[in-house]
């Protein structure tokens, strides 16, 4: 059944993460441990908090019944460099139901209302659940949707995007280098935005199929 299920704008997974488990263990403790060793605990342990923290960035909706259905998106589109960044910025950063939405759906793409439309639009669950403690159906909200005669369970989320807070930088590897090759690191918010060439080329080449056929 489609039940209600609740998910963060804001995501912060340093209460499961390896260095909180293990914070209390000291060096001598993972001695003779070759899996990770003395100095790969030493380095889980210096990882900053940011590490876990990740906000919500993309929903994808699933409407229907499990055996069939449509599939369409809602994404934050305010990325990249226009991301507020920094310490100053540290409450803007979390408020992505303040940046600007779009819903994209197959050949619709229109402005979304993140905060007066997510939760109907991907938690799930009957509007007659909105308001309730309990995420699963009654036998008499079973009963009346199994007598309705309709093949749908409603729209849900069917897959959640977060994003780190904390960006790494890129390698850009020439062609054919070697395992060795460490290539050359990019900064994350400089890297070249563009579509290559051959994804342009199949892109391209469907279109006209597509035409044909119609």
């Amino acid at each position: 059944m489609n039940s209600r299920f609740d998910f963060p704008n804001v995501l912060d997974l340093k209460e499961y993460s390896f260095k909180n488990v293990m914070k209390d263990t000291s060096a001598e403790d993972m001695e003779g441990n070759e899996e990770i060793g003395v100095e790969g605990i030493q380095k889980l342990k210096e990882l900053h908090d940011d590490e876990y923290i990740y906000r919500l960035v993309g929903v994808n909706i699933h409407t229907g019944a499990a055996d069939h259905g449509h599939y369409y998106s809602l994404i934050n589109i305010k990325r990249g460099t226009e991301e507020p960044m920094g310490e100053d910025n540290e409450n803007l950063w979390r408020k992505t139901e303040s940046d600007p939405w779009k819903e994209f759906n197959d050949s619709e793409v229109k402005e979304f209302n993140f905060a007066a439309n997510l939760v109907k639009e991907s938690f799930g669950g009957a509007e007659e659940q909105s308001n309730k403690t309990s995420d699963t159906m009654t036998d008499e909200e079973l009963n009346k949707f199994l007598s309705s005669g309709t093949s749908s369970y409603g729209k849900s989320a069917y897959m959640l995007i977060y994003e780190r807070k904390s960006k790494k930088n890129l390698r850009d590897y020439k062609p054919n280098s070697n395992k060795d090759d460490e290539g050359t690191e990019i900064p994350f918010r400089e890297v070249e935005k563009f579509v290559p060439e051959w994804i342009r080329d199949i892109v391209n080449a469907d279109n006209k199929n597509f035409l044909v056929d119609s």
